[in-house]
C-alpha cells in the first residue's frame, strides 16, 4: 500500500542519514572515509542497516582518488526527489 511504501522510504532515508553521520565521524577519527561500511562496526554503528523490504545492504562506494563516497538506496516512490549529498 501507499503508506507502507512511504514508511519504508522514510526508513531508507533515515538509514542513509545515519550512515552519513557515522561516515563523517569515522573521517574525523581516521582522516579518510572507510573502504567499506563494515569498517563502521561497532564503534560508529551497531549493525549495518538493511533495506526494510529486500533485506539487502545499501550500496556504498568510496573513491580514494577523490576522497568522496556515495551511498544509495532504491526508493519505492519513483517521484520522490530525495538525494543525500555528502558535505563539502
Amino acid at each position: 500500500t501507499y503508506s507502507l511504501r512511504n514508511s519504508r522510504d522514510a526508513r531508507r532515508k533515515a538509514d542513509l542519514q545515519n550512515l552519513q553521520v557515522a561516515l563523517e565521524a569515522y573521517k574525523q577519527a581516521y582522516g579518510t572515509y572507510p573502504p567499506a561500511l563494515f569498517e563502521l562496526l561497532p564503534d560508529y554503528i551497531n549493525q549495518q542497516p538493511l533495506d526494510p523490504k529486500t533485506g539487502a545492504g545499501y550500496t556504498y562506494e568510496y573513491n580514494s582518488a577523490t576522497g568522496t563516497y556515495t551511498i544509495e538506496a532504491v526508493l519505492e516512490n519513483n517521484d520522490d526527489p530525495y538525494v543525500v549529498s555528502q558535505p563539502l
